[in-house]
């Protein structure tokens, strides 16, 4: 009744009518007591049922049919979950009562009760599980909520505008600022996207941030393209993540300080691909994360958004010295890989 949105459940004519039964049955097991109409033990101090044994059964089973009834009566009220529980929690133990009822000697009950609180206890720890999980989620999108409100893009925006408009006797400088803006305006919309892409909307935020690390080093960063296709749908800042860490833990990070980044998609039968590969200094990836492990918890986080978001997956290969080939896997049979679908 309480799952179900009754908050003054014990007005109910459901709980009253059940808690009036419980009082009889509780009379009948004092009776019990004093009588040996119902059940008794004889001179061997044997358990012996009497005459009116099925009678003591009838309360239980009743509250259990009015039960099962209400279940049905409010299975709109109620999730999957809720009602497979309740209904498992109240078939398993009436069937046992009825199975030992019928047949003497075979003691069924105390197990059915027994898996039907295991069933239930199994449902609430799951449910609070679930709860907890919403719970975070929603102090995650509280969170990002709260900074978008600090940040306030669209002021940023405007200010990179105006600073745009006083580098005019500088191209380069308007230039990299117009790049900029667009990095930080497709950031900015990417904290509140949950939904898959167009690849070529995150390849172009891609492109940004590579032209602005290009004017930071014209001579030590090379970028190559190798798109074989590009009709195809990911979760936002997938690619971007896998592009900056191969700049600045790949090329950045070697020896000399220069190299080459190389963005490529291919299409197979059943999946897409988009391998981000650096000629830099490589990493063992199976080695625990090193400094602050940055580099680390974006693989991560681009691995779980894969997971989540598109079923995809993220796969690494990587040495010391040898650079690192990053690869995402797509499957087609995912609803949003194939934007033609």
């Amino acid at each position: 009744l309480y799952q179900s949105g009754e908050s003054a459940f014990r007005r109910t004519a459901l709980f009253r009518t059940a808690a009036a039964l419980w009082i009889a049955y509780i009379a009948l097991l004092v009776y019990t007591q004093f009588s040996s109409s119902i059940y008794y033990y004889d001179a061997q101090n044997v358990y012996r049922r009497g005459p009116l044994y099925p009678i003591l059964l009838i309360p239980p089973v009743l509250i259990m049919l009015l039960n099962l009834a209400a279940l049905y009566r409010r299975r709109g009220r109620l999730s999957s979950k809720q009602r497979a529980a309740f209904a498992v929690y109240l078939i398993v133990p009436m069937a046992s009562m009825v199975v030992q009822m019928l047949f003497f000697g075979l003691y069924v009950i105390i197990l059915g009760t027994t898996v039907s609180a295991l069933f239930m206890f199994v449902y609430i720890q799951n449910d609070q599980i679930e709860r907890y999980l919403r719970q975070e989620e929603e102090n995650t999108q509280l969170r990002i909520d709260m900074m978008l409100s600090q940040i306030q893009p669209h002021f940023l925006y405007n200010s990179l505008g105006a600073i745009g408009h006083l580098c005019r006797s500088d191209p380069e400088a308007k230039a990299a600022v117009t790049r900029f803006s667009r990095y930080l305006r497709h950031n900015m919309e990417s904290l509140s996207q949950t939904m898959p892409i167009p690849f070529e909307r995150e390849l172009e935020h891609t492109k940004a941030y590579l032209e602005l690390e290009q004017l930071r080093f014209p001579d030590e960063l090379n970028v190559s393209f190798d798109l074989q296709c590009t009709d195809f749908m990911l979760p936002t800042l997938t690619l971007q993540p896998l592009t900056e860490n191969a700049v600045r833990h790949g090329i950045r990070g070697s020896a000399s300080g220069t190299g080459t980044v190389t963005i490529s998609t291919r299409e197979t039968d059943d999946c897409y691909e988009i391998t981000v590969s650096d000629d830099g200094a490589g990493f063992d990836p199976a080695a625990p994360a090193s400094d602050d492990g940055r580099s680390h918890i974006g693989l991560n986080n681009v691995r779980e958004r894969l997971r989540r978001v598109s079923g995809g997956e993220l796969r690494i290969v990587s040495a010391p010295g040898q650079g690192c080939r990053a690869t995402i896997i797509l499957p087609k049979e995912n609803a949003y890989a194939d934007i033609r679908a």
